[in-house]
Protein backbone atom coordinates (compact mmCIF):
# COMPACT_ATOMS: atom_id res chain seq x y z
CA UNK A 1 0.00 0.00 0.00
CA UNK A 2 1.39 3.43 -0.99
CA UNK A 3 1.54 6.34 1.44
CA UNK A 4 -0.62 9.39 0.73
CA UNK A 5 2.32 11.63 1.68
CA UNK A 6 4.73 12.20 -1.19
CA UNK A 7 8.33 11.08 -0.62
CA UNK A 8 10.76 13.95 -0.03
CA UNK A 9 13.53 14.08 -2.59
CA UNK A 10 15.54 16.55 -4.61
CA UNK A 11 12.59 16.89 -6.99
CA UNK A 12 10.16 17.13 -4.08
CA UNK A 13 11.96 19.07 -1.31
CA UNK A 14 10.77 19.55 2.27
CA UNK A 15 8.76 22.78 2.39
CA UNK A 16 9.13 25.13 5.35
CA UNK A 17 6.06 25.85 7.44
CA UNK A 18 4.91 29.38 8.26
CA UNK A 19 6.32 28.96 11.79
CA UNK A 20 9.67 27.81 10.42
CA UNK A 21 9.80 30.74 8.00
CA UNK A 22 9.02 33.33 10.68
CA UNK A 23 11.22 31.93 13.46
CA UNK A 24 14.44 33.70 14.35
CA UNK A 25 17.64 32.30 12.91
CA UNK A 26 20.95 32.10 14.70
CA UNK A 27 23.56 34.69 13.84
CA UNK A 28 26.43 33.28 11.81
CA UNK A 29 30.09 34.10 12.54
CA UNK A 30 33.28 33.66 10.57
CA UNK A 31 36.96 34.29 11.30
CA UNK A 32 38.73 35.94 8.38
CA UNK A 33 42.28 36.90 7.65
CA UNK A 34 45.07 37.40 7.92
CA UNK A 35 44.75 41.01 6.81
CA UNK A 36 47.29 41.69 4.03
CA UNK A 37 48.98 44.70 5.70
CA UNK A 38 48.05 44.68 9.39
CA UNK A 39 48.23 40.91 9.68
CA UNK A 40 46.08 39.14 12.21
CA UNK A 41 42.56 37.80 11.95
CA UNK A 42 39.13 39.33 12.54
CA UNK A 43 35.72 37.91 13.38
CA UNK A 44 32.68 38.98 11.39
CA UNK A 45 28.98 38.34 11.93
CA UNK A 46 25.98 37.96 9.69
CA UNK A 47 23.32 40.67 9.51
CA UNK A 48 19.58 40.30 9.47
CA UNK A 49 17.67 41.95 6.63
CA UNK A 50 16.85 45.06 8.66
CA UNK A 51 20.51 45.61 9.62
CA UNK A 52 21.69 45.13 6.04
CA UNK A 53 19.01 47.50 4.71
CA UNK A 54 20.14 50.10 7.23
CA UNK A 55 23.76 49.87 6.00
CA UNK A 56 22.54 50.24 2.40
CA UNK A 57 20.21 53.14 3.25
CA UNK A 58 23.13 55.13 4.68
CA UNK A 59 24.28 55.68 1.06
CA UNK A 60 21.23 57.83 0.25
CA UNK A 61 20.14 61.38 0.99
CA UNK A 62 16.46 62.16 0.42
CA UNK A 63 16.10 59.02 -1.70
CA UNK A 64 19.01 59.85 -4.02
CA UNK A 65 22.33 58.04 -4.05
CA UNK A 66 24.88 60.28 -2.34
CA UNK A 67 28.34 59.89 -3.87
CA UNK A 68 30.05 61.35 -0.78
CA UNK A 69 28.37 58.72 1.39
CA UNK A 70 29.26 56.01 -1.14
CA UNK A 71 32.94 56.77 -0.55
CA UNK A 72 32.61 55.36 2.98
CA UNK A 73 30.22 52.50 2.12
CA UNK A 74 32.83 49.74 2.36
CA UNK A 75 33.89 50.93 5.80
CA UNK A 76 30.27 51.07 7.02
CA UNK A 77 29.84 47.39 6.04
CA UNK A 78 32.99 46.54 8.02
CA UNK A 79 31.77 48.51 11.07
CA UNK A 80 28.41 46.72 10.97
CA UNK A 81 29.96 43.24 10.91
CA UNK A 82 33.25 43.29 12.85
CA UNK A 83 32.83 41.68 16.30
CA UNK A 84 34.87 40.40 19.21
CA UNK A 85 35.01 36.81 20.44
CA UNK A 86 31.71 37.21 22.32
CA UNK A 87 29.90 38.60 19.26
CA UNK A 88 29.86 42.24 20.41
CA UNK A 89 30.47 44.92 17.81
CA UNK A 90 34.03 46.25 17.97
CA UNK A 91 33.43 49.50 16.10
CA UNK A 92 30.76 52.18 15.83
CA UNK A 93 29.74 54.48 12.98
CA UNK A 94 31.96 57.14 14.57
CA UNK A 95 34.96 54.93 13.63
CA UNK A 96 34.27 55.09 9.87
CA UNK A 97 36.59 58.10 9.28
CA UNK A 98 39.45 56.20 10.96
CA UNK A 99 38.83 53.12 8.80
CA UNK A 100 38.92 55.38 5.74
CA UNK A 101 42.60 55.96 6.58
CA UNK A 102 43.45 52.22 6.60
CA UNK A 103 45.54 50.72 3.85
CA UNK A 104 43.25 49.90 0.93
CA UNK A 105 44.40 46.26 0.86
CA UNK A 106 43.07 45.65 4.38
CA UNK A 107 39.78 47.47 3.72
CA UNK A 108 39.21 45.58 0.48
CA UNK A 109 40.04 42.23 2.10
CA UNK A 110 37.62 42.73 5.01
CA UNK A 111 34.91 44.29 2.82
CA UNK A 112 35.05 41.35 0.39
CA UNK A 113 34.78 38.84 3.25
CA UNK A 114 31.89 40.77 4.82
CA UNK A 115 29.94 41.03 1.56
CA UNK A 116 30.35 37.30 0.91
CA UNK A 117 29.35 36.41 4.47
CA UNK A 118 26.19 38.54 4.50
CA UNK A 119 25.52 37.69 0.85
CA UNK A 120 24.94 41.33 -0.03
CA UNK A 121 24.75 42.19 -3.68
CA UNK A 122 27.40 44.31 -5.32
CA UNK A 123 25.94 47.54 -6.73
CA UNK A 124 26.79 47.92 -10.43
CA UNK A 125 29.02 50.94 -11.06
CA UNK A 126 26.76 52.06 -13.91
CA UNK A 127 23.87 52.50 -11.45
CA UNK A 128 26.07 54.48 -9.08
CA UNK A 129 27.20 56.81 -11.86
CA UNK A 130 23.67 57.15 -13.27
CA UNK A 131 22.27 58.16 -9.87
CA UNK A 132 25.05 60.51 -8.83
CA UNK A 133 25.86 64.05 -9.87
CA UNK A 134 29.33 62.99 -10.94
CA UNK A 135 32.28 60.82 -10.13
CA UNK A 136 34.76 62.01 -7.52
CA UNK A 137 38.00 63.40 -8.89
CA UNK A 138 41.12 61.31 -8.46
CA UNK A 139 43.35 62.43 -5.61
Amino acid sequence: MMSKEPMMSEENPQLLSRDALLSATERRYKIVGPLPVRGGHCRIRSLDEQEAASVEAANYTSGDLDMQKMLAANCRWIVACLVDGAGNRLLSPADVPRLMKWDRADVEHLYTEVKLHVRAKQRPMEEIEKNSAGTPAAV
